[in-house]
């Protein structure tokens, strides 16, 4: 199933290690993003972004608002909501396969053996992840996130280490599994953090500009162009995302 996230006048801080002092991370924001959409945030370094993909996770808690998801406030992490980190964070003791079913063997399901296929990890169950490149092990991440069969999957600049070939990629393959749910069962919901507006344009179905620290929701804009999408086409909203994004 995929459930809506809500997150209303929501606002965080965060003591800065060293110096003690309190630092305004998020100044009020307030989003909902429908079940089954794909919503990418984007805008400056350092603005709060990933501070509102831990909220939702369920890693923080919010100062002050309240984050809701399918109608329930967010009190915690839960397989309900997973998130997939930029650097993938796998097990290194751990091969492929046992990394992808670490979480189907926690909750006693059995793998779905398509998402290998659906991933391009046939072949590479037994490997380790020292033993594969950077676009490999962000499948495997990508693919144990999924194997939870999560209703909301956070999306943390999952390709932003990557070289430009491997990222476009890991994008096609993303944005496939995505389709593919949606064509005998509900889409999960989806919230990507990029700092790449092509990236955003590419694959959301709404791209929102948060500001500079303490950040508050500067503009959102609607991509409804088809899939897959030609983003060289799409200049014109790309560039107002950018100048979004500079005007802060």
């Amino acid at each position: 199933m995929s459930r809506d996230v809500t997150l209303a006048g929501v606002r965080h801080a965060f003591v800065e290690a060293g110096t003690g002092r309190r630092v305004d991370a998020l100044a009020g924001i307030d989003l909902t993003i429908a079940a089954g959409e794909l919503v990418a945030v984007v805008g400056p370094s350092g603005c709060g972004k990933t501070t509102i993909l831990h909220l939702v996770a369920g890693m923080l808690t919010a100062d002050a608002g309240e984050v809701r998801c399918g109608g329930t406030p967010v009190t915690g992490i839960g397989t309900d909501r997973v998130l997939v980190f930029q650097d993938g964070a796998l097990f290194p003791w751990l091969t492929v396969l046992e990394n992808i079913t670490f979480g189907p063997r926690a909750q006693g399901r059995p793998l779905d053996p398509a998402l290998l296929d659906a991933l391009g990890l046939t072949g590479a169950e037994a490997r380790y992840p020292k033993e594969l490149s950077g676009g490999m092990r962000q499948r495997v991440a990508l693919a144990r996130a999924l194997a939870v069969d999560p209703d909301v999957l956070l999306l943390d600049e999952p390709f932003g280490a990557l070289d430009a070939l491997s990222r476009e990629q890991l994008q096609g393959v993303l944005e496939d599994a995505w389709l593919r749910e949606g064509s005998g069962r509900a889409r999960k919901t989806m919230i990507l953090v990029t700092h790449s507006v092509e990236e955003a344009v590419r694959l959301a179905d709404r791209v929102v500009v948060v500001s500079p620290r303490p950040a508050v929701v500067r503009e959102v804009f609607v991509i409804d162009a088809p899939r897959p999408r030609d983003v060289t086409a799409l200049g014109e909203v790309r560039r107002a995302i950018g100048r979004a994004v500079r005007e802060g």
